[in-house]
């Protein structure tokens, strides 16, 4: 049985703990969890950024996590978001925002309103439409997945 990439399918549910997981642009996911009367939505995104003052959260292994605010999330028409945060990976090399993490009222999160906040999240970290301009599949991405093609066909 063929099962598409994940990106090309709606929504991928993990139903026994209700986490939902969406794909775009073949390798940036959205992830809906579950966390009482709130859940939480995990989003991934990518720019380099200056490096934050003060102390990070976290610390291991020469890498340090910082949980920045992050002002000016669109909340689309019926979700409320209570609290918005970017979390930035500082290396030797420099600093990178990698998330945005949201915390939202419970409920239902509609594909409309997941769509909105992943197109809020990349416009102000990367500064891009991700509909209008998306990143093209990176070449080992691309490459696996003509490999899982390309299998399927000899096994016919």
């Amino acid at each position: 049985m063929f099962v598409p990439p994940a990106s090309k399918q709606p929504e991928v549910v993990e139903a026994e703990l209700g986490v939902r997981e969406y794909w775009f642009e073949t390798h940036r996911r959205l992830i809906i969890i579950p966390d009482g009367d709130e859940v939480v939505v995990s989003i991934d995104v990518y720019a380099e950024v200056p490096c934050p003052p003060g102390e990070p959260a976290l610390e291991a292994g020469g890498a340090r996590l910082h949980y920045v605010p992050l002002e000016g999330v669109k909340a689309p028409p019926g979700l409320e978001v209570r609290e918005a945060l970017l979390t930035i990976l500082e290396t030797l090399e420099g600093c990178e925002a990698v998330n945005v993490r949201l915390r939202a009222a419970a409920g239902e999160i509609s594909r409309e309103q997941v769509l909105a906040l992943y197109r809020s999240a990349v416009f102000i970290v990367e500064h891009r439409d991700p509909f209008e301009s998306p990143l093209p599949s990176p070449p080992l991405v691309a490459r696996v997945y003509e490999a899982r093609t390309t299998m399927r066909r000899r096994r016919r």
